[in-house]
């Protein structure tokens, strides 16, 4: 029989409804956000039985993978964990990644699978930098969230991209090093800016 959760995640289990055999691990969920041009993965368990760790495998097509990176395991766990593994090395167009686990014993599992398209946020410029205020923002994904912080993370301005280029006015802050993040539907991307007046 087979058991599943909110996420989407199943687990085939053999024996009788009585007679349960202990998962390896609970997966709670397995995501996938842009940043800057890799992905960033995340996962969570509730809890984990004799886990040694963990493999994350990439594939252009759903069908044929490749190792991208592993992380190790808590081994025994009965409380909620935290993962994530940065891919680098994403392909140019969808990238699918799924989650495999192995015991100690070197039984493993595989979780469902995610996919990925960061090409919006590879293509992102920002030009001039540095400059003295006022720039452009170039090939981002439309009605995207624009947020500029500073140094200390205070937020300077929040507006949106809307079309192919944005023109941002920042002159009548103070020179310094502010940090443009991009937030749409295919995740999160920042830059750094340099304003020297």
């Amino acid at each position: 029989y087979s058991v599943g959760n909110d996420d989407g995640f199943s687990f085939n289990c053999v024996g009788s409804v009585g007679n349960e055999v202990p998962l390896p691990i609970e997966l709670i969920s397995f995501e996938a956000a842009c940043n800057t041009g890799n992905v960033y993965l995340s996962w969570a368990t509730a809890s984990e039985i004799n886990n040694d760790y963990f493999t994350i495998e990439r594939s252009k097509d759903g069908t044929n993978w490749k190792i991208a990176g592993t992380v190790n395991g808590a081994g025994n766990s009965s409380v909620m964990l935290n993962y994530s593994f940065t891919d680098v090395e994403p392909y140019n167009e969808v990238s699918y990644y799924r989650l495999k686990q192995t015991d100690f014993d070197g039984k493993v599992k595989y979780f469902n699978l995610v996919s990925i398209i960061c090409d919006s946020f590879t293509e992102m410029t920002i030009y001039p930098n540095p400059n003295t205020g006022i720039f452009i923002i170039e090939g981002a994904e439309q009605n995207s969230n624009v947020i500029i912080t500073d140094m200390l993370g205070q937020i300077t301005l929040r507006t949106k991209f809307f079309g192919e280029k944005t023109e941002i006015d920042l002159s009548n802050y103070s020179n310094g090093i502010y940090f443009i993040q991009l937030i749409s539907e295919y995740g999160l991307a920042s830059k750094k800016i340099i304003i020297n007046k």
